[in-house]
């Protein structure tokens, strides 16, 4: 034994090991990683609610249509079995085979009038088919309103054009609303 000699206690750590920093970093990642992969399904969702606001702002924007037409005008879009489109903002509204609502001053990206038909297909978000009302089976000539369902599909068409078809068809998402059509 040395005389004179102190023991003296190693000083208190004061950094991070190495496994340490590893196993925080990994934390983070996950947390991270967690978080963006919630954003995607937000995002979805999000975009969800707000195709089914337009719908609603859209179906009653028919409603009004549809009752300023009359019954005649809806009886003979019943029997025809024709669908009519509106655009995402319901201000134009008008069968497939009519030009005339898709032919606004509406410029494409490139600046020129819609003229072209993807161009004027590509406008027609919400497919619009009218049925009668087999629940309540009232009859304008004899109970003096029509009982129709109104079915918006959307999205009717891609954003190039190009009709849904097939699968897609069954991917479209769909609001039913009942409407009677006075006199």
């Amino acid at each position: 034994m040395i005389r004179g000699a102190r023991l003296t206690c190693p000083s208190p750590r004061s950094a991070f090991s190495l496994v340490e920093v590893v196993v925080a970093v990994g934390i983070f990642a996950i947390a991270v990683v967690s978080v963006i992969g919630l954003l995607g399904p937000i995002s979805q969702s999000v975009a969800n609610v707000k195709d089914g606001d337009d719908a609603s702002r859209v179906s009653s924007i028919v409603q009004a249509e549809l009752q300023r037409l009359g019954v005649a005008a809806v009886n003979g879009f019943l029997g025809a079995g024709t669908s009519l489109y509106a655009s995402r903002s319901g201000d134009k509204i008008g069968p497939d085979v009519a030009t005339a609502p898709w032919d606004a001053d509406v410029p494409d990206l490139n600046g020129n009038s819609v003229v072209d038909a993807f161009e004027r297909d590509a406008q027609k978000f919400f497919e619009i088919r009218l049925r009668a009302n087999p629940t309540l089976g009232f009859n304008a000539a004899t109970d003096g309103f029509l009982a129709i369902n109104v079915e918006l599909r959307w999205p009717a068409f891609s954003g190039d054009g190009n009709k849904l078809i097939g699968d897609a068809v069954e991917q479209q998402s769909v609001l039913i609303i009942p409407v009677a059509i006075t006199r």
